[in-house]
């Protein structure tokens, strides 16, 4: 028995004719559509799944990184309390007292009503796992509190300002994981001395959440010292350093091209001979190769000066390097300025977290809290997926 097939857009069947010979002509039961009608849909799910096999590649790369992988914890820690925080001010479903069917919609209502009961405690319960792995993800912070450290020492800034606060950070990083990891661990019963109660728990916590504050505040100052520094002409300082009249051999040639026009001897002495091949060492990049390429068609005393078109050849060399170096620094300018908001609503999104968590009785309600958390981390997040492209 075969089961009836209706196509759509069809009409209703009609009774069969009377008359054989008035009966229309048989149409084809499934007419072959055209052609492009069937490529279309295959190129569109071609399109979804290797955008979709793209987006999975990239989120495996964001989640490789330990500190995307903190992002993401983060982002949907915040987001799962910022719905626990929102569910209970939903209020009471309450059917419409013009239904129909009264008591099927009553026993959905409470269905539902169970449901939005359980739901905020079930995802706080599931936000606190991920904050709590967020913790086990930071114990060998101080890994990176020792590089921190490292580098500091090492290759310091060179602005006095920033050099103070890139060691207040570097104190208050250390402070903080000291004392987040002394007091969850003491939680967890792994550290089990008897000077590390409850009380001395509660205290730790809230230095480490002092420390958090003092950190997020030196980064914010840090912010604001960085954009200020941008602000003086920084390019124009490189531009006079790394043009050829900035640099030590540039002054050697301009010396050589004066005496030249005044016609006095050319020719080097050693003590010249020295201060010349003192300065082309000074030279950057493809400026050294030129002036070496050059020595080594002359004797080694160096008492023959260069000739001006290879004084013209070691200039346009120091313009190419001169060229080179500025599009690397704006590059980096551009770079930074495009990073510093995004890093200036982070901390800003922490700072008023980091004041709740550090006093007593906090000021802020879970869902101000998950909102600021929710905005800092999101922010991050969607920094970390730039860099998976």
């Amino acid at each position: 028995m075969e089961a009836a097939v209706d196509l759509p857009g069809s009409e209703a069947p009609q009774a069969p004719a009377t008359d054989p010979a008035d009966a229309p002509l048989a149409a084809e039961p499934f007419p072959n559509p055209p052609l492009n009608s069937i490529s279309q849909p295959s190129n569109a799910l071609q399109t979804y799944l290797s955008t979709t096999n793209n987006h999975i590649h990239r989120f495996s790369r964001l989640l490789a990184s330990t500190p995307s992988l903190d992002l993401t914890l983060a982002t949907t820690s915040y987001t799962l309390s910022l719905i626990a925080a929102v569910v209970p001010r939903l209020g009471t479903i309450s059917p419409s007292s013009t239904s129909a069917s009264k008591q099927p919609v009553d026993k959905t209502v409470d269905q539902l009503e169970r449901l939005l009961t359980r739901l905020p405690l079930s995802l706080k319960r599931l936000s606190s796992v991920l904050s709590e792995a967020r913790t086990t993800l930071r114990l060998f912070g101080l890994v990176g509190v020792y590089t921190s450290l490292h580098s500091t020492i090492t290759s310091p800034p060179k602005d006095g300002v920033l050099k103070a606060i890139q060691w207040g950070q570097v104190i208050a990083g250390a402070v903080f994981q000291v004392c987040e990891n002394m007091a969850f661990l003491g939680d967890k019963d792994i550290i089990t001395s008897k000077r590390l109660g409850p009380r001395q728990r509660g205290k730790l916590w809230k230095l480490c959440c002092q420390a958090w504050l003092a950190a997020t505040f030196l980064e914010l100052a840090r912010i604001a010292r960085d954009f200020s520094l941008r602000q003086t002409p920084k390019l124009e300082h490189k531009r006079t350093r790394w043009a050829p009249e900035g640099t030590e051999a540039g002054k050697v040639l301009a010396r050589i091209r004066e005496r030249n026009a005044a016609q006095e001897p050319i020719e080097l002495t050693r003590e010249d001979g020295a201060e010349m091949k003192a300065a082309e060492e000074k030279l950057p990049g493809s400026s050294r190769k030129v002036v070496e390429r050059i020595r080594a068609s002359r004797s080694r005393s160096m008492e023959k000066p260069l000739t001006e078109e290879e004084l013209e050849e070691v200039d346009a060399a120091c313009e190419r390097d001169n060229a080179a170096e500025l599009s690397r620094l704006e590059s980096e300018e551009a770079a930074g300025r495009d990073v510093l908001p995004t890093k200036l609503m982070i901390n800003a999104a922490y700072a008023p977290m980091t004041v709740h968590y550090s006093l007593d009785n906090g000021f802020m309600s879970d869902y101000e809290l998950s909102l600021c958390g929710l905005v800092a981390s999101g922010l991050g997040l969607a920094e970390a997926w730039k860099r998976t492209e």
